[in-house]
């Protein structure tokens, strides 16, 4: 009995240790990206590299920066459907402005692309999520 207390325990550390040790890389990296995505030494390639690290190790937030930079060419080749991947897995993560994201890449396409309805779905998810700026928007094409 007590070793398998013992053993919980030790496994349970182990498990603490390695989120905060990954909570530690990202915050890292994330301090990487920032600067060289809006600092003096600019370089956009090198913060989309540091943020594609963060996003693949769970960050949603930077998924929701590999979008945008995906949207508007910043540090790798402008991707519209790549964009569009990112939105959705910053939303599904949790974080709820990359729904708002996604709904405006659907909004602001050029035809034939462009489609309302998908925006509109991805402006009724963000709500759900408590994203303001979703419900503004899902109004805002009611009204228009």
């Amino acid at each position: 009995m007590k070793r398998t207390i013992t053993l919980l325990l030790v496994v349970t550390a182990v498990q603490a240790f390695g989120q905060s040790s990954n909570a530690r890389q990202i915050d890292s990296l994330l301090q990487i990206a920032t600067r060289y995505l809006s600092g003096i030494n600019r370089n956009d390639t090198i913060a989309f590299d540091k943020f594609k690290q963060c996003a693949l190790l769970g960050h949603a937030r930077s998924m929701n920066t590999i979008g945008n930079m995906y949207k508007r060419g910043r540090g790798v080749q402008a991707n519209g459907n790549e964009a569009a991947y990112w939105f959705r897995m910053a939303g599904m993560a949790g974080y709820a402005q990359g729904w708002y994201s996604l709904g405006l890449h659907y909004k602001e396409m050029r035809p034939p692309s462009q489609d309302f309805q998908k925006a509109y779905e991805c402006f009724s998810s963000g709500p759900q999520a408590g994203d303001s700026l979703c419900i503004f928007m899902k109004g805002y094409m009611h009204y228009k």
